[in-house]
């Protein structure tokens, strides 16, 4: 997850939008509702490691690991 943080912000820059685009891009293939963008931001803000926080519960969505 930390790896994958530190991608996201080497490919998309600060803007915290613009890396969870991109996060969820690269892991289900789509791009975020405005809700999921909206919880995301939220989520990062509140966490302490943030982005790295929301790479692992990003990876730990069934949407990821599940094919339907």
């Amino acid at each position: 997850a930390a790896r994958f943080a530190d991608r996201l912000k080497k490919e998309a820059g600060e803007d915290q939008s613009r890396q969870i685009n991109l996060a969820f891009q690269l892991t289900l293939s789509r791009p975020p509702s405005a809700t999921e963008l909206d919880a995301a931001l939220s989520f990062i803000e509140q966490s302490p490691e943030g982005m790295r926080d929301f790479a692992h519960a990003i990876f730990n969505l069934n949407e990821f690991a599940y094919i339907q």
